[in-house]
This record gives C-alpha cells, sequence and structure tokens, in this order.
C-alpha cells in the first residue's frame, strides 16, 4: 500500500465505520480497511492513536484523523467524483434538527449495544431506560417528518443525512434494540437505502480478533 493510501480504522459492526465506507463508495474513494477487534480495550494504540478510545480513525501517512464527520469530509475533499454532500452546517434549520436528534440516536445505539450487549449491564437501569426511550421518541418523530425532509434533500447524489440515517436504522436491525415495524417511512427508506451498491458492498458483520478486510 502506497504510504500516503488512506487506511480505516473502524468495525464490520459499527454504523459510524459504515458511514465513512458508504461515503467512499459514493465518493469513488479507496481505502485500505483494518477491523479493530475489541471495543473494550484501554489502548489508544487499538483505536489508531485516538486518544479518547474511539472509532473510526483514518491513517494517511503519519496523520491522523478522528471521527466520522471529520473523516468524511477528508474523503469527499480527496474525491474527484460528483459526489457533493451538504453538510450539517449548511442545512436548512429543519434538516439540522433532524440531524442533531440522528446524531443522539446513533450515540445511544452505542451506549445502548455497548453497555448492555458487550458489557452485560442490566437493560433496567435507569440509564439505559432512558436511552432506548429516548431513542425510540427520536425514530417516531423522523417517521412522522421523514418525507418532507427527504424533499430538501437534492437528487443529484446520495445525502451525508440519508447515508448516516440508513447506518443508523440498518443497524438496529442487526443489533435490536428498538422497534421499526412501526415505523414505515423509516423501514421504506432503509430498504430503498440498502439497494444502493455502496451499501451493499458494506454490510454489517461481527468482528473478531482476525477481522481485517483489506479489500474496502
Amino acid at each position: 500500500m502506497p504510504p500516503d493510501s488512506p487506511l480505516l480504522l473502524g468495525r464490520h459492526g459499527s454504523h459510524f465505520t459504515r458511514l465513512v465506507r458508504i461515503v467512499a463508495a459514493e465518493a469513488g474513494v479507496d481505502l485500505a480497511f483494518q477491523s479493530v477487534p475489541d471495543l473494550r480495550s484501554l489502548d489508544p494504540a487499538a483505536y489508531g492513536g485516538n486518544p479518547g478510545l474511539k472509532l473510526p480513525t483514518l491513517i494517511i501517512g503519519e496523520e491522523r484523523i478522528f471521527g466520522a464527520i471529520t473523516i468524511c469530509r477528508r474523503i469527499v475533499g480527496r474525491s474527484h467524483a460528483a459526489f457533493d454532500p451538504i453538510w450539517p452546517e449548511a442545512m436548512s434549520p429543519a434538516m439540522q434538527n433532524a440531524w442533531e436528534l440522528l446524531s443522539q440516536a446513533m450515540l445511544t445505539q452505542v451506549q445502548l449495544v455497548f453497555g448492555v450487549t458487550i458489557s452485560g449491564l442490566p437493560l433496567d437501569h435507569p440509564f439505559f431506560i432512558k436511552a432506548a426511550r429516548g431513542l425510540d421518541g427520536t425514530l417516531a418523530w423522523l417517521d412522522e417528518r421523514l418525507p418532507g425532509l427527504l424533499a430538501e434533500v437534492p437528487s443529484r447524489s446520495a445525502s451525508l443525512f440519508e447515508a448516516a440515517l440508513f447506518c443508523q436504522l440498518d443497524h438496529l436491525r442487526f443489533r435490536p434494540t428498538a422497534e421499526l415495524a412501526e415505523r414505515p417511512a423509516l423501514e421504506r427508506f432503509r430498504q430503498a437505502f440498502g439497494a444502493r451498491p455502496s451499501a451493499l458492498a458494506t454490510p454489517y458483520g461481527p468482528d473478531g480478533a482476525a477481522a481485517k478486510d483489506a479489500s474496502r
């Protein structure tokens, strides 16, 4: 791999990692990918040098870029494709509200999966009860307003909001923490976006000690 080729450290089962991989696919930017096997590690080196012990991390030569949105910006900056997402600061007021709630939902999903599924903490703890209630409320809010929100999205390519929303919704099927059966608008959107080549090329899956994929 050339020294300036980007290497993404993340998880096959992470919706933040998948967001980066979908954006890279839409932007036509090739990424080498390395799975991080154990989220319980306390060594920053396991996360590509991220002192916050978070993923994903993009490595380009000696540079480390932390966080999904920051990485997406860098990827789009390297792209020669027509993919031109609308970043959060340029969204309409309605879309900014939706983006804020979606961002909270993605973080809540991490809390529920890491806290309950991975760490084995009790789901009936007040922290997780509130988290789950807030996630369900956010999904109901998005489901009610989704047609109007999508009407604001330019038709030239998949938007950042759409990609992130798909990653969140599909992750709820991979790691169920909330029910989508009563959210028909969200489920229809998930199925439609899931047919895109970028989504088909980046399915969720398990991560293990030997899970490394240099193909993208």
